[in-house]
């Protein structure tokens, strides 16, 4: 597994990217060496290191500016001087994953590494996991794997292929607003809007403004114009929530 995890190095002294080279490399991992942290930030941009080690002061581009221009999905350590703590703690409020000091100690690099390594490993398995659950028990965000499900799936994949209206029932909590999105993701409709109301929910002497919308004034309480739902997914869906019964409307373009 060490050949998947991706490490860049970067200080503007070329010993200290060089020992850090030669520590993990005794462990099996290859280390990118960078002594030049404006082209150092170019790299970490591009998003394609697992693991960053980098020192906090350098000329140019520091060290804390590196931390902030870091993936979300990659982890920083950052090296402070001997006995900069604040440098530190700053680097760790500002999402560094852990700090190390100058001059090294062998063993705690290699100690906080190995935890990096360990939680970058956890989270490529759980998106491995996500993806091939994703892939087999899901569609469009259903979950299921049942004869009875793969039913529905295919139901769905036939009604979103046409233009008509649908009628969805069944009891609260059975899902039919997310049958209502699956259609909508899986038709030609599915870069337009999706707009969702529950009726039931909305005043009867309210109900045609909501749909159909209003001008000002048009009755007390209109302080504006107001577009209704039907416009509001102009050219892409409308679901209409009520009760037990719900209808999903290809709504036409205005």
């Amino acid at each position: 597994m060490t050949d998947t995890i991706k490490i860049l190095a970067v200080d503007d002294e070329p010993n200290s990217t060089k020992l850090i080279a030669k520590v993990l490399g005794r462990r099996g991992y290859k280390v990118d060496e960078m002594n030049n942290s404006k082209a150092a930030k170019e790299m970490i941009e591009q998003g394609e290191y697992d693991i960053i080690i980098s020192d906090l002061q350098m000329p140019e581009v520091t060290g804390a500016d590196l931390l902030k221009c870091k993936p979300d999905s990659s982890l920083f350590i950052m090296i402070t001087g001997f006995g900069s703590i604040d440098s530190a703690v700053e680097s760790m409020k500002n999402g560094a994953f852990d700090y190390i000091s100058k001059p090294f100690h062998l063993e705690e690099l290699s100690i906080k590494f190995e935890k990096a390594i360990d939680k970058i490993r956890l989270t490529k398995q759980l998106s491995r996991l996500r993806d091939q659950i994703e892939e087999d028990y899901s569609f469009s965000g259903i979950v299921g794997k049942s004869k009875k499900m793969e039913r529905v799936f295919e139901l769905i994949k036939n009604v979103a292929k046409t233009k008509v209206n649908a009628l969805l029932e069944g009891k609260s909590g059975t899902g039919k607003e997310l049958v209502a999105r699956a259609i909508h993701n899986n038709s030609v409709r599915k870069s337009c809007p999706f707009v969702a109301i529950n009726c039931s929910a909305i005043p009867e002497t309210l109900l045609e403004s909501e749909l159909f919308g209003h001008t000002k004034g048009a009755f007390t309480g209109a302080s504006d114009f107001q577009k209704g739902v039907f416009e509001q997914a102009n050219g892409g869906t409308s679901f209409l929530m009520r009760s037990l019964k719900c209808r999903l409307i290809c709504s036409q373009n205005y």
